[in-house]
């Protein structure tokens, strides 16, 4: 028994690598092509696109391997029977009880593992590179260039005359934003015109945050035609609105309990559920079409496999949307029934 266990890992695994790294490799070039708009919105280093793309591995993983399970163990039993191989298995006295052993062991495996990527690893990571996105986009804020219209820092236009060796001279700020005030106080809801022209500016980031040092200047605050302020400063420190972080390490709970209010979160939890169930759920189709009579029957397993996975991810697409988690318990029975029907009418079933 355990070498009849080996035999069929040996012959999934050579399958399996060449369809798993087939799609990892193209799921990749797509990461990497969406990756690169980003160059046109943020500063992002080699290192910087390096640690993106593994903040995405996980998501990439997730979706590749279901589909590689299920297509490396079908096809290598459908190459096992076109050899004549499982015939010789089954002349020995081993049955299709014996072959499918191994084969959920491998499933139990692969959708433990999926479980895992879908609801914690997947979240995690989204946000993550979220929120460092996020951070460069602030940093790229800060490249301010001199005699350049146009350039924006916050809610602020920004205009600079020349360069210095520590910074700017001739700054000028302008915002009809409420949010840009002059003072903490000044802050209103109204639609107000503010200006600052400060001659001496720096920048830097001060705790993931892109600020402004502004030095001798003054600024003006014009709320109607009655009213206007104007404040002379020494010193003064403008910084963006940082951005509240999405999802922290320790919320995976509060995370998926949104799905009772959020329908696409609950549509999403639905979506990891069934994706990572489908080793399990469509074990019965993999001897029902894998197993065959190669003196009577002609082999388009392949055919037969990528038709199975497309159902799957065509009837889980369009009802979670609708049913969101609820259409768990619609598809998970009856995908796994069907495949056991399936497996039931086919030739596998008399071996």
């Amino acid at each position: 028994m355990k070498r009849v266990e080996s035999y069929i890992v040996e012959n999934f695994l050579s399958f399996f690598w060449s369809f798993f790294l087939t799609l990892f490799s193209i799921s990749s070039l797509i990461l990497i092509i969406r990756l690169a708009d980003l160059t046109s919105i943020a500063n992002i280093d080699l290192a910087d696109f390096a640690t993106l793309y593994l903040f995405g591995v996980p998501q990439l993983l997730f979706y590749t391997l279901p589909i590689a399970f299920f297509l490396s163990m079908g096809l290598s039993l459908s190459k096992l029977s076109f050899d004549r191989e499982l015939v010789a298995l089954f002349a020995l006295g081993v049955g299709v009880r014996e072959l499918l052993i191994p084969i959920i062991k491998i499933a139990v495996m692969f959708s433990a593992t999926l479980l895992v990527l879908g609801y914690f690893l997947n979240p995690y990571s989204s946000a993550v590179a979220k929120n460092f996105i996020e951070n460069k986009k602030g940093a790229s804020s800060l490249n301010v260039k001199a005699s350049e219209a146009g350039q924006k820092f916050g809610d602020w236009l920004v205009f600079v005359s020349g360069e210095e060796k520590d910074g700017f001279s001739d700054t000028v700020l302008f915002s009809t934003s409420s949010k840009a005030s002059l003072i903490e106080e000044a802050k209103s809801e109204k639609n107000s015109t503010t200006m600052i022209l400060a001659k001496n500016a720096k920048i830097f980031n001060e705790n993931g945050i892109p600020s402004l040092l502004l030095a001798n200047g003054k600024g003006y605050k014009i709320e109607d035609l009655n009213s206007s302020k104007l404040l002379y400063f020494k010193e003064m420190k403008i910084m963006a609105e940082p951005k509240n972080r999405e999802f922290e390490a320790a919320d995976f709970v509060a995370y998926w309990m949104q799905a009772k209010d959020d329908k696409k979160r609950a549509k999403d939890f639905s979506d990891v559920f069934l994706t990572s169930m489908f080793p399990i759920l469509s074990l019965f189709f993999i001897p029902a079409i894998g197993i065959v009579n190669p003196r009577y029957q002609k082999n388009r397993a392949p055919l037969y496999f990528i038709a199975v996975i497309a159902l799957f991810y065509t009837l889980m697409l369009s009802i979670n949307p609708v049913f969101t988690y609820y259409g768990i318990a619609l598809i998970a029975p009856a995908w796994f029934f069907a495949g056991l029907m399936l497996y039931k009418k086919s030739g596998a079933a008399r071996f």
